[in-house]
Formats: structure tokens, C-alpha cells, sequence
């Protein structure tokens, strides 16, 4: 018994031994890897210090940067939820954005601004990298550079100079997110879009031609039609329903006795909005008997 409980020490105390061993060996290997590291860092800090303080051309780059001026513009987003599966599938982010561009100045305006400021930033970005490819050339300093390797000192500055040289926004436009929600508004899906600078100005210009409330192209006036029915929303369709007692205004039939729908007193197709004030409770039949007169019953 001796002998075993003897054998049984020098085997636990040999495995002991290894991988006290192969921690120790462990250890001076990150030890290594660590001073390497602090080398490296050490080396590269004073390869950039020398660049940072001697190059000519981030001297140059530095004094152009400090005459020109750009917008910083962030991505626009406009965003509308619908609450009607129907409605969200039939409706497009190029019909929102149409929509908010004819039936808010404010929109427009903000995104004339926004095509005047990527204007600028264009013209003076052109006129920014010519002036930096005439007068900044790579690889003179004002200190010699002794001991240092010439091609890392040169490898560093580029990647200076990147890091250092403007790039102003000189494209951009606007995203629409549409989402559908619930009756309580939780989410349930998105789709988006994204559309440019160009795009706006063209949306733009094909809006103004009308002729007062008549719009020359018709698939401007489509998407405007199509938006302007979906606002009317399943929360503002319940509301209208129950304002008017859950009866058709004309005929008094209730939703037990005919189907019932909400009527735009003013149609959308003369320029009616989807406004509780322009909407009514009426059945199927007598909202198609109405047609696009202008007629707003009572209870």
C-alpha cells in the first residue's frame, strides 16, 4: 500500500509540475505578446509624432481645411403610421413624400433649403479638392528623418492625411419610413424608402405645374387622391361612426340594416380632406347615390 499511495504522489505531483510548467510558459508568452504590442505602439507613436509635427503636406492640408466652410446636413426622415392593413399596402413611401411636399410649404421650403445647401457643398467641395490636389504632395518634411524608415513615415502620413481631409455631404434626400400598427399603435411592419437630392427637385417641379387646385400630371394628383384617403385611419373610422350614432345620415339605416362607410362631404377628388368636419357616416348605397355632389346631412 505504501508503494501504490508513493506512486500515486509522483504522479499527481508530476502533472502538478507540467502544468505549472506549461502556465509559467503560457504567461511568458503574453508577457511577449504584450511587450510587442507596447513596441509596436511605441514605434508607431513616434513615427506619427515625427509625421504630426514635420509633414508639409498635412501643413498644407490644415491651412486649406481653415478656408472652407460646409453644411453638416443629417439625414432626413419622414415617418406616418397606418392602423389598416388594406391601407398600408396600397400606399407607397413615393406617395407620402409627394403628399408632405404639396400639402405643406413648410416641407417644401425645408427641403429647397436642404437642395440649396448640398448645391453649395458641392460647388465648394470641387473647388476644395483642386486646391488640395495642387498644393499638397506626399513625402516632404521639414526635419530629416534619420533612423526612421521612409516608407512607413510616408505610409503613416496618407493615413493622417485621409483622416484629416474634409468630406462634406455633396448628395443626399430624404427617407419615408411607413409603419403599420394596431388599433393601439404597436407595431407590426415597415417599409421605406429612400430618395434623393434630384429626385426631390423633380417632385418639386412636376407639383407646381397646376393650375390652381388642378394638377397636370396626373400621377401626382393619383398619389395625392390615394394619400389623402388613407388618413382617414380605422381609430378616426370608429370615431365618425360612433359621432354619428352608428346610422347612415341620409337614410337613418344602422350598421345592423346596410353597410356602412365614411363619406368625404367635399370629395377628395375636388380637393376634399380627410378631416372629421369633412367626413360623414352614410351606407353603401346612399354614398354611390351621392356621388361627388356636395351634401352634408344630419342626424
Amino acid at each position: 500500500m505504501p508503494v501504490v499511495i508513493g506512486i500515486i504522489v509522483l504522479i499527481v505531483g508530476g502533472f502538478v509540475a507540467y502544468r505549472v510548467y506549461i502556465w509559467k510558459k503560457e504567461k511568458d508568452v503574453e508577457e511577449d505578446v504584450r511587450r510587442d504590442d507596447e513596441k509596436r505602439r511605441h514605434i508607431e507613436e513616434v513615427y506619427s509624432d515625427f509625421v504630426d509635427k514635420n509633414s508639409i503636406a498635412l501643413e498644407n492640408l490644415e491651412e486649406i481645411n481653415k478656408k472652407f466652410n460646409f453644411f453638416d446636413l443629417p439625414q432626413q426622415t419622414e415617418t406616418f403610421s397606418f392602423d389598416n392593413e388594406d391601407t398600408y399596402s396600397q400606399i407607397s413611401p413615393e406617395d407620402y413624400l409627394i403628399y408632405v411636399l404639396q400639402n405643406d410649404l413648410k416641407t417644401e421650403k425645408r427641403y429647397l433649403n436642404l437642395l440649396g445647401k448640398l448645391n453649395y457643398n458641392k460647388s465648394n467641395f470641387e473647388k476644395y479638392y483642386n486646391e488640395v490636389g495642387k498644393n499638397v504632395r506626399f513625402g516632404s518634411y521639414k526635419d530629416t528623418w534619420g533612423d526612421l524608415n521612409k516608407d512607413f513615415l510616408d505610409s503613416i502620413e496618407k493615413t493622417e492625411f485621409k483622416k484629416r481631409l474634409i468630406r462634406p455631404q455633396v448628395d443626399g434626400g430624404v427617407t419615408v419610413k411607413l409603419c403599420r400598427t394596431d388599433l393601439k399603435g404597436n407595431f407590426l411592419d415597415q417599409k421605406s424608402d429612400s430618395f434623393s437630392a434630384a429626385q426631390i427637385k423633380e417632385y418639386i417641379k412636376r407639383i407646381r405645374n397646376r393650375k390652381g387646385d388642378f394638377y397636370n400630371d396626373k400621377e401626382i394628383w393619383d398619389a395625392i387622391c390615394r394619400m389623402e384617403r388613407a388618413k382617414v385611419s380605422n381609430a378616426m373610422r370608429s370615431h365618425i361612426f360612433e359621432r354619428d350614432g352608428y346610422k347612415c345620415l341620409c337614410c337613418g339605416k344602422s350598421m345592423n340594416e346596410a353597410e356602412l362607410e365614411i363619406d368625404h362631404i367635399i370629395p377628395i377628388s375636388i380637393g376634399g380632406k380627410s378631416v372629421e368636419d369633412n367626413l360623414q357616416t352614410l351606407c353603401k348605397a346612399c354614398n354611390i347615390s351621392k356621388g361627388t355632389q356636395i351634401i352634408r346631412y344630419t342626424k
